[in-house]
């Protein structure tokens, strides 16, 4: 099982996501996040995932979830640990990040087990 984290931010606005595209398959609405390198911590590869995706600091709050998922792209099974965070500064997105913002309802193409935040 592939170990992976996502940031869960919440504001006036809606829930945060942003848009990737893969070389694999078509874009899609995610979490902000990514795997757990070999060694690392939920938190730190969290704060590690957020400078890589969007070049931003991030605020960690609490684990609110763990969700077990098979990506259509991967063969493995990733399991999620969703935590909340504020995110610190402005979002510079680097080139694997297509798209951010934030929504109260779901935008197609999300990944299914964060459909199930809103």
């Amino acid at each position: 099982m592939r170990e992976a984290v996502k940031l869960y931010h919440e504001n006036e606005h809606g829930i945060f996501l942003i848009q990737e595209e893969r070389e694999t398959g078509p874009t899609y609405w995610t979490l902000p996040g990514g795997k757990l390198d070999e060694g690392e911590g939920y938190e730190d590869a969290l704060r590690r995932e957020l400078r890589e995706e969007l070049h931003c600091e991030i605020r960690i709050g609490e684990v609110i979830d763990t969700v077990e998922y098979q990506h259509r792209t991967m063969p493995d099974w990733s399991e999620y640990q969703i935590i909340t965070g504020d995110i610190q500064g402005e979002i510079h997105p680097d080139c694997s990040v297509i798209g951010y913002g934030w929504f109260t309802n779901p935008p197609e193409r999300i990944l299914a087990p964060f459909e199930a935040l809103f």
